[in-house]
């Protein structure tokens, strides 16, 4: 029987922690978008008719980004990892967007904070891989009897 363990991406400390905070957001905006569909109100303040369809569109959508975030972060893979931060920035981008034209202040402000750090990391990323400090290392196989 093989198991896989997986080790930590390799690289400057710099990289390393812009992409722990990267996850860091990636999981409390999942706790966010449970809460918001387990109680649409907490996050709209003036939570009306379309509350309930709009928690369950940010889950939706938010949930599966921030599981693949979360998973290539604790696994060390970075293959997907750039395109996925800038996908996740566009995504934030859009919530900021949608909290200003809906006067959500909070909605604005944590997604511009998730819009930077996502960008910051894709980033670092992208130079990290360019300038060969960083690299993903692929888990090793341990064989159990």
């Amino acid at each position: 029987m093989s198991a896989a363990i997986a080790r930590p991406l390799t690289g400057d400390r710099r990289t390393r922690t812009l992409l722990i905070a990267n996850a860091a957001f990636a999981a409390v905006s999942a706790l966010a978008c449970l809460l918001a569909v387990a109680s649409p109100a907490l996050l709209l303040p003036d939570a009306g008719a379309g509350a309930d369809f709009y928690a369950e569109a940010y889950a939706a959508r938010q949930l599966p980004l921030s599981a693949a975030i979360l998973l290539l972060v604790a696994t060390g893979r970075r293959r997907g990892l750039l395109p996925l931060l800038a996908v996740s920035a566009v995504a934030q981008l859009g919530d900021a967007l949608l909290g200003i034209t809906h006067g959500n202040p909070g909605m604005t402000i944590g997604a511009t904070v998730g819009t930077a750090l996502h960008l910051a990391g894709a980033r670092r990323l992208g130079r990290a891989e360019r300038s060969g400090v960083i690299r993903s290392v692929p888990p090793r196989t341990v064989h159990v009897e």
